[in-house]
């Protein structure tokens, strides 16, 4: 920090680049007061941007800061920098990581919902994400409202994301479910299975 303050004193330009380079140290540093205070000197200078916000809002969630978090989305908001992947499905990780199994369901789909309502449609990552939280006592709706994400999404399904499905199937018993998506996947001709963690997870 006391080489970025340096450089705001020599005069030199401060690019967004250099601003969230900072912002990120201080998360990742664990000292979320000066990230905070840095992150209102950038709103007061208008260089914080969608970077920033993501940044700060996964420093809040590591800490289980959930209405902070919440705050900081309204804040992206009216900044002009609308909730992306990166900002959902880092609430979606951290409610599936902290949140109790009988809350975690209902908090995680309504993200879900709101992040489709929001014009952005779940990726590989969310999709990743809640296939991983799956287990054998998951009521069978989550897992067939997971299941139907995959189908769901802008990017084609790929090895890594199908390996996910194969391991989800297995932990909660459903090996129909997984005969099915290969099927599916078959007549699409969407993914060719190369790796051996894949066909250890099938096999």
């Amino acid at each position: 920090m006391q080489a970025f303050h340096a450089l705001e004193a020599s005069g030199a330009d401060i690019t967004h680049s250099l601003w969230n380079t900072a912002l990120d140290a201080c998360v990742e540093c664990r000292d979320l007061k000066r990230a905070e205070d840095l992150m209102h000197r950038m709103e007061a200078a208008g260089v914080a941007d969608a970077v920033s916000y993501n940044t700060l809002i996964k420093a809040h969630l590591r800490r289980e800061h959930y209405d902070r978090a919440r705050d900081l989305m309204g804040d992206m908001r009216k900044a002009g920098c609308s909730p992306n992947h990166v900002t959902y499905n880092e609430l979606i990780n951290a409610l599936v990581r902290n949140e109790p199994d009988n809350r975690r369901g209902h908090a995680v789909w309504e993200v879900v919902e709101e992040m489709k309502a929001s014009g952005v449609r779940p990726n590989r990552i969310t999709c990743s994400i809640l296939l991983k939280s799956l287990r054998a006592k998951s009521p069978f709706g989550d897992v067939m409202r997971t299941m139907e994400l995959t189908d769901s999404m802008d990017e084609p399904m790929d090895e890594v994301l199908l390996s996910s499905v194969v391991e989800a199937c297995v932990r909660v018993g459903k090996p129909n479910l997984l005969v099915q998506k290969l099927q599916q996947l078959q007549k699409q001709n969407s993914v060719v299975v190369t790796g051996a963690h894949t066909f250890g997870s099938l096999i």
